[in-house]
């Protein structure tokens, strides 16, 4: 499937990326049909008002740094929800702790011997 996502997006920006070949109509209607599969991100961001400053190169650039924002962005999202659970985790005290684990460990010996056996 991804073969055929990534054949598809060289197929349909090929006659856009090379106009110096002229591709017959019916090859172009073809090829207007997995558009979708051409999802430009920088067009969605609408940077093309920049004009002369948001070239070719300019492009290119940003396109190569998108994967690696997205990287930042989920490391720092994770942190975040990291450091979020662990001070939730340091309000409790150890009797509530203690509490918890009884609590549990009463839940998982289901025969009430105080011991938690292998089928349990």
């Amino acid at each position: 499937m991804k073969i055929f996502v990534v054949f598809m997006q060289v197929s349909s920006a090929f006659p856009k990326t090379v106009p110096l070949i002229t591709v017959p109509t019916a090859f172009a209607d073809f090829l207007a049909w997995f558009s979708w599969a051409n999802l430009d991100v920088l067009g969605l961001l609408g940077l093309d008002c920049l004009g002369e400053q948001f070239d070719y190169r300019a492009s290119v650039a940003l396109s190569c740094m998108l994967p690696v924002v997205a990287v930042i962005i989920a490391t720092l999202v994770q942190a975040r929800m990291r450091l979020r659970t662990t001070s939730a985790r340091s309000d409790i005290t150890n009797e509530e702790r203690r509490a918890a684990v009884a609590v549990l460990f009463d839940r998982v010996d289901a025969d009430g011997s105080g011991f938690v056996d292998v089928p349990e």
